[in-house]
């Protein structure tokens, strides 16, 4: 037999006034609070433009460098370049990257970084101070004195963070941000996502009057209210459509592990 719902009076607002005041901070907190986003290698995110002036030509920085490709051989990495009639490369791109990933077994490989040569000029973008430090003793053991570091430009997440929000201000798509377009940011935002949301069931929650959603659920009056709490969530998913998705199946998630899904 289906429990009737009790019906919502003044005094029933005024009882669990507390309670309701709670839930919102609560959720005002959760959906304001920015992650602590990481990248694959659990390194805290933080952007570095690494640019070095090389002496040598690019084919020959290119034969010295291929080997931080895993993923291409260098012919194919040949193949896509930018070159002049007679072959020289003038522009040549490819991508650092090594087999296996630490956080995730199932993929096969690892982004670490995106290089770029034209001309004399080499550039090398990354996501964490680790890895950059990585990259610059990759360059000194590779290009030795063929290679001269001249600087590190280096941005935060939260200046990301800031740019992304005045994009949206101007009415540009957050998903268009250089942040969004980053496939490991993206991959990262969304195991950080499906991860919070799983632990969620074990957190004790103040508008659940201390007890974790796993708990509540025992009780029809519980179950109700982890009902209301995952309802807010998906009304209060913010104007990012891919953090959106992410938390939409969070929550479908959320519901299969508490058996709500009924």
């Amino acid at each position: 037999m289906r429990r009737k719902s009790p019906t919502l009076t003044d005094e029933t607002l005024y009882e669990w006034d507390v309670e309701l005041r709670e839930l919102y901070l609560f959720l005002d907190h959760a959906f304001h609070s920015p992650p602590q986003i990481q990248n694959t290698d659990g390194d805290p995110l933080e952007f570095h433009r690494l640019i070095y002036e090389i002496s040598s030509s690019a084919e020959e920085a290119l034969e010295k460098l291929s080997g931080l490709c895993v993923t291409m051989t260098p012919e194919e990495i040949r193949q896509e370049a930018k070159q002049d009639a007679s072959g020289r490369i003038l522009k040549v791109e490819f991508s650092w990257d090594r087999l296996g990933q630490t956080m995730n077994q199932e993929l096969p490989n690892t982004v670490l970084g995106h290089i770029a040569i034209k001309g004399r000029r080499l550039t090398a973008e990354v996501n964490s101070k680790q890895r950059a430090d990585v990259f610059r003793r990759e360059m000194d053991q590779r290009l030795g004195d063929l290679a001269h570091f001249k600087v590190d430009e280096i941005q935060d997440t939260t200046s990301a963070m800031k740019r992304m929000e005045k994009k949206i201000a101007g009415n540009e798509r957050p998903d268009d941000s250089e942040l969004m377009r980053d496939p490991e940011i993206r991959e990262q935002m969304s195991e950080f996502l499906a991860q919070h949301w799983e632990n969620w069931i074990n957190e004790k929650i103040p508008a659940l009057g201390g007890k974790t959603p796993k708990q509540a659920v025992k009780s029809a009056d519980g179950r109700e209210a982890v009902e209301v709490l995952l309802k807010e969530a998906e009304r209060g998913l913010g104007p990012d459509a891919f953090t959106n998705e992410a938390n939409v199946k969070g929550v479908s998630r959320v519901r299969e592990l508490l058996g709500l899904k009924d």
